[in-house]
């Protein structure tokens, strides 16, 4: 193997270690920044559904007067409504009352 012969090779090797180590080094911060973006786009989804979600509060409405019915049950009416901005689902009512 002649000096030319060996001069190429190893100036073929130095080369394509310093492009094996480019790509690595574009590897790397290929992925910080995919990481980087899928955390702000976590971020971005949790405030949306903080700003977009239903807040069920009762109206300004004065509630209805209170009927006592023959058994002794005391009903009244009372209205609440969606004040925020997307629609309620699967909601519950389970209003308690107890005289101490």
């Amino acid at each position: 193997m002649g000096i030319a012969t060996l001069i190429i090779a190893v100036t073929a090797g130095v080369i394509a270690t310093g492009a094996y180590l480019e790509t690595r080094q574009q590897t790397v911060e290929a992925r910080r920044q995919a990481k980087a973006s899928e955390d702000a786009l976590e971020l971005i989804r949790q405030d949306f559904i903080a700003d977009e979600r239903p807040i069920i509060w009762l109206t300004n409405d004065a509630p209805g007067i209170a009927l006592i019915q023959p058994s002794g049950q005391i009903v009244w009416n009372y209205y609440y409504t969606n004040y925020g901005k997307t629609p309620a689902n699967r909601v519950r009512a389970m209003p308690y009352y107890a005289h101490l």
